[in-house]
């Protein structure tokens, strides 16, 4: 369920969360977003990144499917380097100036 609290806001639930955002993000086509989302150690994470970036990659690629785990990967503009945000502890997203909310916080 997706709900709009205003035109540049919408709340997604849980269970249609890990879809939605993989559309959203894919729907980039390599553009710049923000994500916001909890790191395995617990803390809170904002980051400017985009996907589609090359640079830097050696030719091996990932020894697993990263979309099969519900991770995605993303080209980081600050630290200028490839990291994986987990879809699942993703707090927000904001693309295109609508800012995507994970139903599962509270308010």
């Amino acid at each position: 369920m997706r709900k709009t609290i205003d035109r540049n806001k919408v709340i997604i639930s849980q269970n249609m969360w890990l879809e939605n955002i993989q559309q959203e993000i894919d729907k980039t086509n390599g553009k710049f977003f923000s994500a916001v989302f909890e790191k395995s150690d617990g803390t809170i994470r904002k980051m400017l990144c985009r996907t589609g970036v090359h640079k830097g990659l050696s030719g091996g690629g990932l020894k697993y499917n990263a979309r099969e785990r519900g991770n995605v990967i993303v080209w980081d503009v600050q630290k200028s380097g490839h990291r994986t945000i987990p879809l699942r502890r993703l707090i927000d997203i904001q693309v295109n100036k609508v800012k995507y909310i994970n139903s599962t916080l509270p308010f």
